[in-house]
């Protein structure tokens, strides 16, 4: 028994292909999923009922979206990912608002002032639409307010209590004035009162003596008018003092009148305001609190001056503007939960703010400034946010969590949260959160945020995850026909009839890359169908047909692979080496794709290996280079792993090799071209020519077996657009994994080509079957003695490598095997 039955290899079970018929060769029926006319519901999309808010292929994301509207907690809040233009926000929009329609209106919120603190102006909750009703109501009373008290104070009844009041101040004064007066007559004196005040003066004859005539008067008599004098005076002061407080006590009885008047004429105002409102919760406290105030400040209101209520209208302010009412947040009563979508929120877009007026160069506010932010808006309902816009903007951020976190939310100044000095301004209530956010973004953003915020995952329990492709069922292609009876509704386009529908289910299995699969980036379709409906309007048609449709697509791929174009415009001129006739030994063309955006296609690549003797192993140029990513470098590796497991069980693997992406000048990634460089090395160490007019794509094992890749339509559609540019020969093709057919979705002249034997596409599982495709040799079967067939590629190969190991086993002996 050989070392190789030692160690139990084996060759790989394969099937048996012939050679000489070039391989296993893929039926042209098998290379595109036809969607037959009678699998299409009616002859035109008039004929279709439209989707009607239904969505198609989303259950998993709507079973999200359903429980987090069921749950009453608010930690539950939902990310909605998925792959672009799969119509996230439009699905998320479509659903909550059906769902909201069935959810009962939250409450108005109103601004009030807290008359006890100014600065800090309280929310008030109002059932829905009852928040216009109470500013209202409120805006009446304050003009009710001034009105009745206005009347008031100018009636006969407040007149003549205010007269009495004032008739005894005069009675009491004019009692006083008279004392005093017979007081100062009796020590010969005379009293003067006038509107400066009162004075006395020495008398004589019933006059005032005269400064010469006091000269004249002996020292004892003048020392005698001094003393009386003083004793005077201080009796003056002693009087005035006394009228003063008549004064005062008469303006205290005066402001206790006006105050109760102002009640008598306050109460029944108020008491109608807080009968209306005696269900609504803080209404009558703000009620009881502004009647309070107003009696407070009567003397500041002074209703019964006209002068200061003409001033006030001049200058735009009011004493009574601290009863006004900030209609903050209403919704109508009927009209359900709200469902906001911010498309910018930074923090004051999501969070309100206070705004801020210039005065006689002082910047003022108001209650009346105070503006709500979406998150308000949406309280009751749901908020629609892209995760992107909001962590742009980090204060927003972070605020969205703590609102989330905590259940209130509260307007702040943003100067204070980045520990600036600000003027300093209002501070309102926080109010009460119950909202369900929803945020729009990718699934890697989700899964960073998942990890990194630690946040994250406690308030934003619900992940909606979106597909971009659905089964191809007939039921699913039903519901597709009915999303194009939809959009020709929501576009007012010609209908589409049965060959354009069905096209149209082709060209969505086209872009899923999967015969029994249908796209759900729907959006693209949609640009297609009102693309068609311009080209039949064009041709005067009545619907849009397969052609119709054909040529939007053809347009839209012509507006786009100028790219494409150029590159083989290069590759014709020789710019760019390609053959696809002839033979030659380690030459394999592997497949490239290019992604641009808007347009991804493929091109051929030149794969080329060398050999030769030494124990390098296999040289990745591209990695040398620094060209190569990481999974093509494991594809070079996995090639290296294949090598001794098939030939280097019973001798050391002394070789030297290296690998080329020949004009290859941007980084190669991806494992999709290791089957061609595994075939170019195989080539080259069995010196066996291979095909040039046979392409390669595919992963491999380190056993051999060929993987299925990506974007197996487009390389193969790339090569054959290379073949009909240097000439179609009948002999060229593709190679592709086995596990790829389903993915092909060839273009009808790829197809016809085929169908007619002009190319050929080939489906291997196992390298060997790629080796005789490409060499037209056998690949060779392991037999029991441990050596392969002989004249078999394998055979060759080993032959190859006995020999490199033996000529370097001469020139370096000193190494042990």
């Amino acid at each position: 028994m050989s070392k190789r039955q030692k160690v139990g290899l084996r060759g790989g079970k394969r099937l048996a292909w012939d050679p000489s018929t070039q391989g296993p060769r893929v039926p042209w029926r098998l290379l595109r999923g036809t969607c037959r006319l009678s699998q299409i519901p009616a002859d035109t999309t008039d004929d279709i009922p439209p989707l009607d808010g239904r969505i198609i292929g989303q259950e998993r994301a709507l079973r999200a979206l359903e429980l987090a509207t069921r749950v009453a907690e608010r930690d539950y809040n939902v990310f909605v990912s998925g792959p672009a233009r799969t119509g996230k926000t439009f699905l998320v929009t479509s659903y909550l608002g059906r769902v909201a329609k069935t959810l009962p209106a939250p409450n108005d919120w109103v601004y009030v002032n807290d008359f006890n603190d100014l600065d800090k102006p309280r929310a008030l909750s109002l059932p829905a639409g009852m928040g216009r009703v109470f500013r209202n109501d409120v805006e009446f009373l304050v003009k009710e307010i001034q009105a009745e008290l206005s009347k008031a104070f100018r009636a006969d009844g407040y007149q003549l209590r205010r007269d009495a009041l004032q008739s005894n101040l005069d009675r009491e004064k004019a009692a006083l004035l008279r004392e005093l007066e017979k007081k100062v007559e009796g020590q010969g004196f005379i009293l003067h009162i006038t509107g400066e005040g009162m004075s006395i003066s020495a008398a004589r004859d019933g006059r005032s003596m005269t400064e010469e005539e006091i000269r004249a008067l002996d020292d004892e008599e003048r020392a005698r008018l001094q003393s009386v004098g003083e004793a005077l005076h201080a009796e003056l002061n002693r009087v005035a003092r006394e009228m003063q407080a008549m004064d005062r006590a008469f303006r205290e009885r005066e402001a206790t009148l006006r105050k109760q008047v102002a009640a008598e004429t306050l109460d029944p105002l108020f008491e109608r305001m807080e009968e209306k409102y005696r269900d609504v919760p803080g209404v009558q406290r703000f009620f009881q609190e502004m009647k309070e105030d107003i009696l407070t400040r009567i003397e500041e209101l002074a209703p019964w001056e006209e002068e200061e209520e003409e001033e006030f209208s001049q200058t735009g302010e009011s004493p009574w503007d601290r009863y006004q009412v900030n209609l903050f947040v209403e919704h109508a009563q009927d009209g359900g939960a709200p469902v906001i979508m911010e498309p910018n929120p930074t923090y004051s877009n999501l969070f309100g703010k206070v705004e801020r007026r210039a005065e006689m160069g002082v910047l003022t506010t108001d209650i009346r400034l105070i503006r709500p932010g979406a998150i308000h808006r949406a309280n009751g309902g749901f908020l629609i946010l892209q995760a992107e816009d909001v962590l742009q903007w980090p204060l927003a951020w972070e605020a969205l969590k703590r609102a989330l976190r905590f259940g209130e939310v509260r307007i702040e100044d943003t100067g204070e949260q980045m520990g600036m000095v600000t003027a300093k301004g209002l501070s309102p209530e926080p109010i009460p959160l119950q909202c369900r956010v929803i945020l729009i973004g990718s699934p890697a953003l989700h899964q960073m945020l998942y990890m990194y915020d630690d946040q994250f995952r406690k308030i934003f329990k619900v992940k909606a995850d979106l597909d971009d492709e659905m089964d191809r069922g007939p039921e699913e292609v039903k519901a597709y026909c009915s999303y194009l009876a939809t959009v020709c509704r929501k576009w007012n386009l010609l209908p589409i009839d049965r060959t354009g529908m069905a096209r149209l289910v082709e060209y969505g299995s086209e872009l899923a890359g999967h015969q029994e699969k249908l796209t759900l980036q729907l959006s693209e379709v949609e640009d297609i169908v009102r693309e068609s409906h311009i080209w039949a309007k064009e041709e005067g048609a009545k619907t849009i047909s397969a052609a119709h449709v054909e040529k939007a697509i053809k347009e839209k791929t012509k507006r786009s692979n100028l790219p494409e174009e150029k590159i083989q415009e290069l590759i014709q001129q020789g710019v760019l080496v390609i053959s696809t006739r002839g033979r030659a030994v380690g030459v394999v063309n592997g497949l490239s794709v290019y992604d641009l955006g808007d347009h991804v296609f493929a091109r051929p690549t030149r794969v080329t290996g060398s050999i030769s003797l030494g124990r390098d192993g296999v040289l990745d140029i591209e990695r040398e280079a620094k060209l190569g990513g990481n999974i093509h470098t494991k594809g070079i590796l996995i090639l290296t792993g294949f090598l001794k497991w098939r030939f280097a069980q019973d001798k050391p693997l002394s070789l030297s090799a290296s690998l080329c992406f020949e004009q290859s000048y941007e980084d190669v990634e991806g494992d999709s071209a290791s089957c061609a460089e595994l075939c170019a090395l195989l080539s080259a160490l069995a010196d066996l020519p291979v095909d040039q007019g046979i392409a390669v794509t595919g992963a491999v094992s380190q056993h051999g077996e060929v993987l299925p890749v990506g974007d197996v339509t487009r390389k193969v559609e790339g090569f054959y657009r290379i073949c009909k540019l240097q000439g179609l020969s009948g002999s060229q093709g593709v190679i592709i994994p086995a596990g790829n057919i389903k993915d092909l979705m060839l273009d009808r002249e790829v197809l016809e080509a085929v169908r007619k034997g002009k190319f050929h596409v080939f489906a291997v599982e196992h390298v060997d079957q790629a080796m005789e495709i490409l060499t037209g040799v056998k690949a060779g079967e392991l037999q029991e003695d441990g050596t392969f067939e002989p004249g078999t590629i394998n055979d060759r190969i080993d032959e190859t490598l006995r020999r490199l190991n033996e000529l370097y086993r001469e020139y370096a002996p000193e190494e042990p095997d």
